[in-house]
This record gives structure tokens, sequence and C-alpha cells, in this order.
């Protein structure tokens, strides 16, 4: 398990014909029991794993509850964190240290991002922009 040991957000990967909110909204239910409504796109990422071969385009999103509580994964373990604890923790996942204050900032641009990792899943290049 890629992640094991990290601390990451909920997501997965988008099912055939669904939309990325329809993905945000059912893995978010899937893997917490929470379900999000009046979805706000933050950040477009596009994580490059060269040594795999791979690209992948993340979408992180802010939500309002809509209803459901938090139920048990096996995704890991569901806590709350704050801000500060999260960026001073060195278990939060690469990218988040990098998304995080922009995700929780009021600030209506959307973060574009080019990420490329290498086999360690460090990152070895970065570019961010605004939109």
């Amino acid at each position: 398990m890629v992640f094991k040991g990290y601390i990451m957000g909920p997501g997965g990967k988008q099912n055939e014909g669904e939309s990325i909110h329809e993905t945000a909204v059912r893995e978010m239910v899937e893997e917490t029991g929470i379900d999000i409504k009046n979805l706000k796109l933050r950040v477009v990422g596009t994580h490059n794993h060269f040594y795999k071969n791979k690209t992948y385009l993340v979408f992180i999103f802010i939500a309002d509850h809509n209803k459901g509580k938090i139920i048990n994964s096996n995704e890991g373990n569901l806590e709350w964190h704050t801000v500060e604890e999260l960026l001073n923790d060195d278990k939060l996942w690469a990218d988040l240290k990098i998304y995080l204050s922009h995700i929780v900032s009021n600030n209506n641009h959307i973060l574009f991002s080019y990420l490329k990792y290498n086999k360690d899943f460090e990152i070895v290049e970065s570019r961010v922009d605004y939109c």
C-alpha cells in the first residue's frame, strides 16, 4: 500500500462515466461515511511518476457536510488534525505539504501544479501556478 504510514485525505480513482465531482462525493462516502455537497475545486495536480511511466491528474476539493457520520474504514485510521499539526508532521504526504495552506485559504484561485516523483515518492521537481 503506497500511502501506508502517511497522512492522506480521502480519495481514489474515477469510475467509468463519472464526473470528477461524482468521484469526490462517492469516494468521501465510501472512505469516511460522510456525504458532501457544494464542492469547490481548489487544486488540479499533475503527478508524474516517471519511474513507472505513469502520470496522474489529481483534483482536490473543499466541500460542506451534507449528512452522515464517520465510519471505520479499511483505507486507514480517520483522525481530525489542525492545519498546523499537519504541516508540522513528517508523515504528511508530500503533495499535501505543498497544497494544504492553499486548500484552506480564503483565496478563490485554483492551484495548478506539476510534481515529479522519484521511486521513493519524493518530489524531485515542482511547478505551481494559480488561476
